[in-house]
């Protein structure tokens, strides 16, 4: 009795899940956006938000909007 009700409630909750679907959207940033050089070798964000970018012509910090 016990396992029909957790497989209820299993697929309500997979019901829920499907009533609200999330799409993530990406952004490329190249050199045309103000990046140093196109190969990207690591990516970090610091405690102000600001993310680091370090790449074969040296370090970026990108601010959301610009480089």
């Amino acid at each position: 009795m016990k396992l029909k009700g957790i497989y209820i409630l299993l697929i309500a909750v997979a019901g829920l899940i499907n009533l609200y679907p999330q799409s993530i959207h990406f952004n490329r940033l190249t050199t045309e956006d103000g990046l140093s050089n196109n190969n990207v070798f690591d990516i970090i964000q610091d405690k102000s938000g600001f993310l680091w970018f370090a790449t074969d012509d040296g370090l970026n910090r990108f601010d959301g909007y610009d480089f």
